[in-house]
């Protein structure tokens, strides 16, 4: 999620990226992406990641969650897969996969053979070099 403060790029302000007020539909269409915030038990603002299907309104919760104050970017992969990116500045990168039935929640160490999108190469050049 990124908001609008001092030293965000115009990047950051991509319609790509996911934020509050910015849900993203996957390239397929099937899919939606939203957060949903909440305060955790640190008493820190927090959010978690659901994902709509538009065919029956199933919807998946990520068990993930992303404090606001780090640096994080939620974006579908550029490839044309419905494939979900999560950038966590804290914690490293995952990846959301649909096999067709269900989601799953993998870490991008695990996926490194997976083509990463443009966007995210260009907002964290050196996570990738």
């Amino acid at each position: 999620m990124t908001s609008c403060r001092a030293g965000q790029n115009d990047l950051e302000l991509s319609d790509a990226l996911l934020r509050a007020d910015n849900p993203i539909t996957s390239p397929s269409g099937l899919f939606i992406v939203e957060s949903v915030d909440f305060i955790d038990k640190s008493d820190t603002r927090s959010y978690y990641l659901t994902i709509t299907a538009k065919s029956d309104a199933s919807q998946y919760v990520s068990e993930i969650t992303f404090r606001y104050r780090d640096k994080n970017f939620i974006l579908w992969a550029d490839d044309g897969t419905d494939v979900l990116w999560a950038y966590n500045g804290d914690t490293g990168i995952y990846i959301f996969k649909h096999d067709g039935e269900a989601w799953s929640e993998e870490a991008y160490l695990d996926n490194n053979d997976l083509p990463v999108p443009k966007l995210l190469r260009e907002l964290r050049p050196r996570f990738f070099e």
